[in-house]
């Protein structure tokens, strides 16, 4: 602690001038203590996700879980507020307690890391990729928010290790054309759908995005009423699906629930033959009348064919 403290204070002007106001109210002592509380809680929040997300579930009991973690809203909240502009603490000064402290989880983990692929973890919560991490960049970094954008934006070598995949892979079909590629929508039972504690499934905060997937257009809430599968009190078709657009907007999730079914769901709907043959039995094998009328159209071609057939035939057997 003395050491940090140290640091800071022959560090201070430098890291006043990384502000556009450089907190002239503030004298050295309540400077420093800031920048090491704020670093502190920083470093703190990342040895603890890279900690739960190590240690397996059966091993922690609701109770024994860090306050943060233990209520599943409470993380994401945090970290959409650290990485506001106007929150931002100065990246070399959190590389330097980083340095000064990863001395003491040593003992804890014997993996090598850094500051950078302990941010890469939380980040890919928000912005979930496949972009390689950017080991090194001559450009250095000015704040956490900097080496977001680094992140979503710079590719390099080396990929990040994640044991877990986090990625939310979306549907890549809306309910109406789902419903040509045959698939079938049935109503269940969402009553257990509970998402109060950590080890719990994903199920609850999974569902807007599922949702948001499925419906694009009034005609997919309608069709989905319909089914039974959702009710729409609001009456426009056009307001529900504007609602269900709208419903996961600044909100993140990682271990998705539904990703077995959306990859399912995308292969099946991906196979032309069986959209075309659903969009084809859709349009002529909806009620009696139509299909009557297809096949008396199927017959009456098949006797033109037959009275061409012989009519041919008797061309070539009169000249002959």
């Amino acid at each position: 602690m003395h050491e940090c403290i140290q640091f800071l204070k022959k560090k201070e002007q430098v890291a006043r001038k990384c502000y556009s106001e450089p907190f002239g109210e503030l004298l050295t002592d309540e400077f420093v203590t800031m920048m090491l509380v704020d670093g502190c809680f920083i470093l703190e929040l990342l040895y603890k996700y890279k900690e739960q997300r190590q240690q397996p579930p059966s091993n922690t009991t609701n109770e024994d879980q860090d306050p943060i973690f233990k209520e599943n809203w409470k993380f994401p909240q945090i970290l959409s507020h650290i990485l506001l502009l106007e929150n931002q603490l100065p990246f070399f000064i959190l590389k330097s307690l980083f340095e000064k402290t990863i001395g003491l989880m040593s003992s804890k983990d014997s993996e090598p890391t850094s500051l950078e692929k302990l941010a890469y973890n939380i980040f890919n919560i928000i912005f979930p990729t496949d972009n390689k991490i950017p080991v090194t960049d001559k450009a250095p970094i000015l704040h956490l928010l900097h080496l977001f954008r680094q992140f979503i934006c710079c590719p390099s070598e080396l990929k990040l290790k994640n044991k877990h995949d986090i990625r939310v892979p979306t549907l890549n079909y809306c309910v109406t054309e789902l419903k040509e590629a045959r698939v079938k929508f049935k109503k269940k039972n969402a009553a257990s759908f509970l998402d109060c504690y950590h080890n719990c499934t994903r199920r609850i905060t999974s569902y807007p995005f599922l949702m948001d997937s499925l419906i694009n257009t009034p005609e997919d809430v309608q069709y989905l009423n319909k089914k039974g599968i959702i009710t729409n009190v609001m009456g426009n078709h056009e307001e529900a699906s504007d609602m269900f657009n709208n419903l996961r907007k600044g909100a993140f999730i990682y271990n998705f629930y539904y990703t077995e079914h959306c990859l399912s769901i995308n292969k099946h709907s991906e196979n032309r033959w069986k959209v075309w043959r659903a969009i084809f039995q859709r349009r002529h094998f909806q009620n009696p009348f139509t299909v009557v009328s297809l096949i008396a159209a199927a017959l009456l071609l098949f006797l033109t064919l037959i009275q061409t057939l012989f009519a041919v035939l008797s061309f070539f057997f009169h000249h002959s």
